[in-house]
């Protein structure tokens, strides 16, 4: 059996994204995290943060602006979306008239599961600062913050992140999942960093929660590797 015809459905979406551009959209992000603990810049700046990663200039005032102004037609589950999307959480009711956006770093089963990157989580117990570019589980701002999942986008005011037919052929297909390899033992190796240096009597619920981080990305190679000849 090929590789192609082992793909589920949620492989298929990412396809549809340059390689350049994610990588370029991952490079961006990934020279954001690098920025020292007190760099707090992007606080406040998730929009500017997202659409200066695609290399967009600005449109909207804010990610709600961006958020409602999303023409039906454009919003997808968050499920579905390819990598690099923007994806808005947001409660209306609440006193930020802002919203927030953050960005699909990698594919999950459930939306709650699904890596992002983001700019404004603060959490003493998982000791993320405000300003500082992080990935957290999308699922982290309906526990935390209270605001709901509402939808992901590939669409920037009328222009949308750079979209090709899916690649057909084995080699594409088999590099791709190769580097997804790659970059889930990267994660593993940074979330043993952060369980190595947390206090686990002091943040116990930081340590338990990094301990599932771990075993998910290991699950994540295990099924990556099902796709392998």
């Amino acid at each position: 059996m090929s590789i192609s015809s082992k793909q589920n459905k949620r492989d298929n979406p990412l396809l549809r994204v340059p390689k350049d551009h994610r990588l370029d959209w991952r490079a961006f992000m990934n020279t954001q995290m690098q920025l020292s603990e007190s760099d707090s810049r992007w606080q406040g700046m998730c929009e500017s943060l997202q659409r200066q990663a695609h290399g967009f200039a600005a449109a909207f005032a804010s990610a709600y602006a961006h958020q409602v102004a999303t023409p039906l037609s454009e919003r997808i589950n968050p499920v579905e979306a390819p990598i690099s999307a923007f994806i808005f959480v947001d409660d209306p009711n609440d006193s930020n008239r802002y919203g927030h956006i953050v960005g699909k770093w990698n594919h999950a089963p459930t939306a709650e599961d699904i890596p992002v990157v983001t700019n404004d989580v603060s959490d003493s117990k998982a000791a993320y600062d405000p300003g500082n570019i992080t990935v957290c589980r999308l699922g982290w701002f309906p526990s935390n913050w209270g605001d709901n999942i509402q939808f992901a986008t590939m669409w920037f005011g009328g222009t949308e992140i750079p979209q090709v037919e899916p690649q057909t052929g084995p080699e594409d297909t088999e590099k791709f999942v190769r580097q997804a390899i790659e970059r889930a033992r990267g994660v593993i190796e940074l979330m043993r960093k952060a369980v190595k240096d947390n206090d686990g009597k002091q943040h116990p619920s930081h340590e338990k929660a990094l301990q599932r981080e771990i075993a998910d990305q290991q699950q994540t190679i295990a099924d990556l590797r099902s796709l392998l000849p």
